[in-house]
């Protein structure tokens, strides 16, 4: 869906509101897109934990636990809400950002255990050839693997 795409914009102060909580955030309605965004937002301007709080949001709203079990309803239904219009396999590439996203922040502050187990649990989600691969930009699954590797590789070295 189009209109799901989108970039924020977001003023200093309510900037800082949200990022002292981005849990009251969540709990106002927002999606699991809009926190990867703010995750991102966060991200550029060194706000690393914050962003860390977003990223983790996002990965709890597209929980696979939440998709109903029946083949239909999973075709017709959101993660995170109901009443979306962000389809599973939306919510899959959201899922798929976020973990990498995070993944990202983790090495920037030398958690080195956390990156490599979410650039792992994103890789987890499109195995080798996967059709639905094709969806994400390109080279998405590149850079994962990238951060994967540079996780693996620094807790060689410790």
């Amino acid at each position: 869906v189009q209109e799901n795409f989108f970039f924020f914009e977001i003023e200093s102060d309510r900037y800082a509101t949200m990022a002292s909580s981005p849990t009251a955030v969540i709990n106002a309605g927002e999606t699991a897109l809009s926190s990867l965004a703010l995750g991102d937002s966060l991200f550029i301007d060194g706000n690393y934990n914050a962003a860390i709080e977003f990223y983790t949001s996002a990965i709890c709203l597209t929980d696979d636990r939440h998709v109903p079990s029946d083949t239909a309803a999973v075709a017709n239904s959101s993660r995170a809400n109901p009443n979306s219009t962000t389809s599973v396999s939306e919510n899959k590439i959201i899922r798929f950002r976020s973990l990498t996203h995070r993944s990202e922040t983790y090495l920037i502050l030398s958690l080195h255990t956390h990156a490599y187990r979410d650039a792992k649990s994103a890789l987890d989600l499109y195995v080798p050839h996967d059709v639905e691969s094709r969806r994400l930009r390109r080279g998405e699954l590149a850079l994962c693997h990238d951060r994967a590797a540079r996780a693996a590789l620094a807790l060689s070295r410790s």
